[in-house]
């Protein structure tokens, strides 16, 4: 059988256990492990999340490549694992995970336990429950030692977290490490406060450090400054000599660690006049400043920012801002204004904010020159002569998958009965004498593996593809798509999206003897929905063309 692996080491929770330290450690014995038991570890399918929590299941690249690898079908049998809080430390969502792993056929190991997790039975599933709220409780537990500690250290007026711009942090006689003035960096807080009160706007003051080259407070250099790291330290009461403790709290939603403000109870704070930078009038000043440029915004019931729109097509009324890409640095390209009454201009949203630091490209150009040429070859895309070319490949395509899945299926129901057959003999043998019940129970246990995998891998195939009603939906929807999208921008918006398939719109610029302007160039593919399985119909080429 083919083996997987996975592997994690955590960054938050200071874990006792030697095997947890490592993911080299635990990738060497989980092969030691399956190579025992006769199994074929493949290097592909090995599953690495270094230095990622056990409580954040979005951002861990290892383990969401390895759910991916489970649809449509897995490629491998058996996963080995050191323990279950290698996949989380938090129940609900460690048990989601481990259901869609079991789920799809693949047999589960913990090779520090030399245990196979199931979830056939009742008591399987309270086993997994219990397994999971341990682990959570020694997370919190490790949790509440980590804030005991870091307490010990704000009231001994030690610096308590991670490095904060203006300050170097010494270590006293090999104990606690106490924040030190950089008056490098001190000078930099006190003339970004200056100019914000001067009336000078977060994203102009980044922008002119980036251009004299002012160090940032950033680890990596390369991404320069922005107007939210000049608002953070506007917003930093370190300055003003207040240090603040369980100001923030980090919490999880979703399976993903969020950032929250605690109640006003909850935080400490202890005056540390040595450590004051800005005067008192100048915080003053600049907290008054950013208080009202934030009422200026517009809020939802909740309170949440809706003055600033995110991108979303709902809210923005430009049809290529998000979706179309400066090829220069791969940023956004957006569009621009240029004062009331005048037309705004798409242009690189890196040269608008940081000018030449930011990106080379400097070209902008009117709204409308650039997203009617992109209108009119999305209109060229979808024409009813292409929608037809699209839908015979799609029919082609399906046809034969189709046929594949007739054969699959019938390949699958004749194993599954010569595996019910195989288990009748077995217990005859069992009876007639001649086998030990042990070699027995291996064999039924193996049968029942590969029944598992080969039930689960036809309820995916069960369902067939309705091409034509896809089709039909297709030819429906393209009909009237000029005056669609000429009238309604969200709906163009979406329907570009969706052609562009997750792509974006790359945007060259260029100038010679015609003039200047943007070429620019994307595939795209529709995909429609039919119950359970979708249908892929090529589309030609988006856009490939230039406009000056």
């Amino acid at each position: 059988m083919i083996c997987a692996v996975y592997a994690r080491k955590s960054t938050d929770d200071s874990d006792r256990n030697d095997e947890a330290r490592s993911t080299t450690r635990q990738v060497e014995h989980a092969t030691a492990y399956a190579q025992a038991k006769g199994w074929t570890v493949v290097p592909e399918y090995t599953f690495t999340d270094d230095a990622v929590s056990g409580v954040e299941f979005r951002k861990r690249p290892g383990l969401l490549r390895l759910l991916a690898a489970l649809e449509p079908r897995p490629p491998f049998q058996v996963l080995v694992v050191s323990e279950e809080s290698r996949i989380g430390r938090e129940s609900i969502e460690t048990a989601w995970v481990i259901k869609q792993i079991v789920g799809s056929g693949v047999r589960l190991f913990f090779y520090l336990e030399n245990a196979e997790r199931r979830l056939d039975t009742a008591m399987d599933k309270i086993l997994l429950s219990l397994k999971n709220f341990g682990a959570e409780v020694e997370r919190e537990k490790m949790r509440q030692r980590t804030q005991d500690g870091l307490l010990a250290r704000f009231r001994a007026g030690a610096a308590t977290g991670g490095r904060c711009y203006g300050y170097t942090d010494v270590r006293r006689d090999g104990g606690f490490s106490y924040r030190q003035i950089d008056e490098l960096q001190a000078a930099v807080v006190r003339r970004i406060f200056s100019l914000y009160v001067g009336g000078m706007g977060g994203q102009r003051i980044a922008k002119m450090l980036d251009i004299e080259g002012v160090p940032t407070p950033r680890r990596d250099a390369r991404r320069g400054w922005h107007a939210a790291s000049i608002l953070d330290i506007l917003r930093n009461p370190h300055y003003v000599g207040r240090v603040a403790f369980r100001r923030r709290a980090r919490v999880t939603r979703g399976g993903t660690y969020v950032v929250e403000l605690r109640p006003a109870a909850e935080r400490l704070e202890r005056h540390a006049p040595e450590l004051q930078i800005v005067s008192d009038e100048t915080w003053a000043l600049a907290q008054a400043r950013v208080d009202r440029q934030g009422d200026t915004f517009a809020r939802g019931t909740k309170g949440q920012l809706l003055g600033r729109p995110s991108g979303a097509d709902v809210l923005s009324p430009y049809l290529l801002s998000s979706i179309a890409e400066c090829s220069v640095c791969h940023g956004s390209l957006v569009a621009i204004s240029r004062g009331q009454g005048k037309a705004p201009r798409y242009g690189c949203l890196q040269y608008h904010q940081k000018g030449k630091v930011g990106c080379d490209n400097g070209l902008q150009i009117r709204q409308d020159c650039l997203e009617k040429p992109v209108l009119d070859a999305l209109a060229k895309a979808l024409s009813p002569e292409e929608i037809e070319r699209g839908i015979t490949v799609a029919l082609a395509t399906s046809k034969g998958t189709q046929n594949d899945a007739v054969a699959r299926r019938a390949a699958i129901l004749e194993e599954l009965r010569a595996i019910s057959d195989g288990e009748k003999r077995l217990l005859d043998a069992l009876f007639v004498g001649g086998v030990t019940a042990e070699s027995i129970k291996t064999r039924i246990e193996e049968a029942h593996a590969r029944r598992a995998v080969l039930e689960g891998e036809l309820a995916r195939i069960a369902e067939p593809i309705d091409i034509q009603g896809g089709a039909e939906k297709l030819r429906a929807y393209a009909a009237d798509l000029r005056g669609l999208v000429d009238k309604h921008v969200v709906q163009a918006r979406q329907l570009l999206r969706a052609v562009l398939a997750g792509n974006r719109l790359i945007c060259v610029p260029y100038e010679d003897e015609t003039g200047h302007g943007y070429r620019f160039d994307g595939d795209g593919l529709l995909v429609f929905n039919t119950g359970k399985n979708g249908v892929e119909f090529p589309v030609a080429s988006v856009v490939s063309a230039m406009v000056v």
